[in-house]
């Protein structure tokens, strides 16, 4: 290549083309070595040379400037006149040549279904119409010096322009679609060759070297061992189960050691609740790292009152520094310092940026997050998602309480994360006390079809030697015998009745319900009596509900009556122990995580959970059907707990229903079919089989339509509060055209102070025919309204939304 086409073409103002090049090659390199990520990072931004892309960035408007289609183009015409070459690159495979164009069209947007080709029809006019009026653009000869090929031309005719254009992505998917041997093996390659592409072509853009994962990785490496053990000497053996979680995690430990030898990554962990699933997942991930030096941890869990917990005690092992939890409500204090002192201190914006774009992108050591950010990245196709898939590659992560995911997607996301980390040298340890059946059943509908996507998956009998555990013999020993569980024999049983039996009930008790509303008639046979009886449901804001909690808490240690009325957010992870428990009829999973607030420490020697079936007072109709009303999924589980748990049971039996449980669901249930039977449903098997980016995309775990809008209502503390006021001044900031950097910077901002009103924002979920209910408010401001009358939420009742039936999301 001539050295004056070399630093002809620039790919920004202040940055040659070639550099860029070969900068985003070796960033994307470094989350995936391989030639299909460094050919997708040298051929993206050749549409560069575009002479009208080249005055866009003197801010001179020309024409066409588009550069992501002729850059795609440009690949499929060096395949045309170079398959050799290709083929010595990538192999003979078509598929990873279809592939390969998909990322270079779309890495400013999202991946498309493949069915749709790469060209959407307005831009593929355009650029046909460009290439027509014969451009100058020496691409070939720019590229000879990357990879020496037989030169080619974007300087077509009508006819090849018809031909290479519109012909061949709807062609060349149709010849490729039959040869796709794996279709597993196309997606990943794919969606992580794209997920590889984006992160280093805005790193390399922004000039941004600082790697968080590879500085405080090494941190992480050098004192991990140290201090974990360090925590573990402040536990004292003074009781048996406190020697009993130690002998777990020893177990647990030498099972793994033997695992790891023989080359597995995907284990399961199913330990009953209070036998110190937190500390035993660390100690595992440690022996992973000191096995694997370059690996680091992704934890993830399914409610944010847990994450805030697990965030806790890692930082109390690893400090703060070294763990970064991003979730809705997360603050990063670092982010806030630097924004601070950005204005004062222009050298710190360089640094701002980047920390923003470390959080962004899970560029961090150690992360804590949510299942809804962990599991819809690991099958999105939207840029803004996937910016994070690259640095879940040299991976461990430890997904705990997997029971809280939608019972058809069990096994899907088991089988592809299997995948996801043999491909990216990756670890996943699932953890629950209430373990699902994770066996692919080709009895099943799709069983089949799941079966011959998943080829690498264990085999019907196998997946259960990934057990870390022998949970059979572990859930057997009396000191996880810590409660009885008794029915209570009543088919008209109201909230008159409840209230009733927990008047008999002189201990400190939780009762746990299936609505908001049911709690909230229940607490209001009790308001009388604040100090005693605690409303607790996601109508209150975090803060208040971080308050009651430690209310509880506090008076459970004194030895003090208290009576804690809640929706199921209580149920899962959250560390309190009650003597007495009433749980209204649920499925299986959720009445074994709701009895672990029984007795959890085992200072009784039994204690009393209570199951019944609330019903409505007019009709007499149960009122878990509210909230669970699948007839294939949900009634089928309130009638296996109903026939299962029909006198008295102690905990130590649960374990063989449970495991009767989800082997029949597993066995009946389809695979990876998401909201089925409505408008709305996902068949994720066939998605990839198919290459269907789009649609499989468009997952959520949590569905607007099922469980209804999102309606969020900020909460002033008093009438100084101006907190909401302020969000309004960041809407006006945020309008309009500006340099990057500023507008980074007033991103950063908002976001910062988003983060600091979440603790007092409410988040309710309306559908369409119930928003009358909704209380008076100011207008909305970036998707939040402020709460007008201050008799609309309280402490002790939360917010007032009369006559609204809502689960605990």
């Amino acid at each position: 290549m001539d050295a004056d086409l070399k630093k002809k073409f620039k790919s920004h103002p202040d940055k040659l083309l070639y550099d860029h090049l070969r900068g985003v090659a070796e960033k994307a390199k470094m989350h995936w070595d391989s030639k299909f990520v460094e050919i997708i990072s040298i051929f993206h931004d050749l549409g560069k040379i575009n002479p009208n892309f080249q005055n866009k960035l003197k801010e001179i408007k020309t024409g066409y400037d588009n550069h992501s289609y002729p850059s795609a183009l440009a690949w499929i015409l060096f395949f045309n006149k170079n398959s050799s070459v290709v083929k010595n690159l990538i192999g003979r495979d078509h598929e990873n040549v279809f592939a390969i164009a998909t990322i270079i069209a779309k890495h400013h947007g999202n991946l498309p279904d493949m069915d749709n080709g790469f060209f959407s029809e307005e831009p593929r006019e355009k650029l046909k119409k460009f290439l027509l009026s014969k451009p100058d653009l020496p691409i070939s000869e720019f590229f000879q010096v990357l990879i020496p090929h037989q030169g080619f031309s974007l300087n077509l005719s009508d006819a090849e322009a018809t031909q290479f254009i519109d012909g061949t992505q709807h062609l060349f998917y149709a010849k490729v679609k039959k040869q796709i041997r794996n279709p597993l093996q196309f997606f990943h390659n794919t969606q992580f060759g794209f997920a590889c592409l984006i992160e280093a072509d805005k790193r390399d853009a922004g000039d941004n070297d600082d790697y968080q994962r590879v500085i405080r990785g090494t941190q992480l490496r050098e004192i991990y061992t140290q201090k974990f053990e360090e925590k573990l000497s402040q536990y004292k053996n003074d009781s048996a189960l406190n020697c009993l979680r130690t002998k777990i995690r020893n177990e647990a430990l030498k099972n793994l050691k033997s695992k790891l030898a023989n080359g597995e990554r995907v284990f399961t962990l199913t330990s009953p609740t209070g036998s110190g699933k937190t500390m035993m997942l660390l100690a595992l991930a440690n022996e992973i790292i000191r096995c694997n030096p370059e690996h680091d941890i992704l934890y993830a869990l399914p409610f944010l009152s847990i994450t805030e917990q697990v965030e806790a005690i890692v930082k109390e092992v690893l400090g703060e520094v070294l763990v970064l939890r991003v979730d809705s409500k997360s603050e990063n204090k670092e982010i806030q310092t630097l924004l601070e002192k950005s204005d004062s201190e222009p050298e710190k914006l360089q640094k701002l940026l980047c920390r923003v774009f470390s959080e962004e992108t899970f560029d961090h050591p150690f992360i804590i997050t949510t299942f809804v950010r962990f599991f819809e990245t690991l099958v999105s196709n939207r840029n803004s998602e996937l910016l994070k898939l690259s640095n879940f590659s040299k991976r461990v992560f430890l997904i705990d309480e997997i029971q809280a995911f939608p019972p058809r997607l069990y096994i899907f996301f088991a089988a592809l994360l299997d995948e996801f980390c043999k491909r990216f040298d990756s670890y996943a340890i699932l953890s629950t006390a209430t373990m699902p059946y994770l066996e692919i059943e080709e009895r099943t509908n799709n069983g089949k079809a799941a079966r011959n996507l998943f080829r690498n998956y264990p085999k019907c009998g196998e997946a259960k030697n990934r057990e870390l555990l022998n949970a059979e013999a572990l859930f057997s020993n009396n000191i996880f015998n810590r409660y009885t569980i008794s029915s209570i024999d009543n088919d008209s049983f109201t909230v008159d009745d409840l209230a009733d039996e927990i008047r008999s009930q002189e201990k400190s008790c939780l009762i746990i319900l299936n609505t908001i509303q049911d709690t909230k008639n229940l607490y209001d046979k009790f308001q009388h009596q604040p100090d005693i009886f605690i409303l607790l449901n996601t109508h209150f804001h975090l803060e208040d509900r971080k308050a009651k909690i430690k209310y509880c808490k506090e008076k459970l240690e004194a030895g003090e009556r208290v009576v804690l009325i809640s929706t199921q957010l209580i149920e899962a992870g959250v560390d309190i122990d009650f003597p007495v428990l009433y749980r209204d009829i649920c499925p299986l999973p959720s009445l074994i995580q709701s009895a672990g607030r029984c007795n959890r420490n085992g200072n009784l020697e039994k204690g009393n959970v209570y199951f019944f079936e609330l019903r409505d007072k007019i009709n007499n109709t149960l009122r878990a059907n509210y909230i669970y009303r699948e007839q294939d999924v949900g009634q089928k589980f309130l009638e296996f707990c109903k026939n299962e748990i029909k006198s008295s049971v102690s905990e130590n039996e649960l374990f063989h229903i449970q495991k009767k449980f989800f082997e029949k669901i597993g066995k009946e249930l389809n695979i990876g079919i998401h909201n089925p039977n409505s408008d709305r449903e996902i068949n994720m098997v066939d998605c990839i089989q198919n290459a269907q980016f789009e649609t499989l995309g468009q997952f959520r775990l949590i569905d607007e339509k099922e469980f209804g809008e999102e309606y969020r209502y900020y909460v002033p503390k008093d009438e100084d509060d101006d907190a909401f006021e302020k969000l309004r001044e960041f809407q006006e900031q945020v309008r309009g055209r500006k340099p990057f950097a500023e507008a980074k910077k007033i991103k950063v901002g908002l976001e910062t102070h988003l983060s600091s009103m979440s603790e007092r924002v409410v988040v309710i979920r309306l559908h369409e025919s119930k928003k009358g209910f909704a209380p008076q408010a100011t207008e909305e401001v970036l998707g939040i309204k402020k709460l007008v009358q201050k008799d609309d939420y309280s402490f002790e009742k939360g917010i007032s939304l009369a006559g609204i039936e809502n689960s605990f999301i």
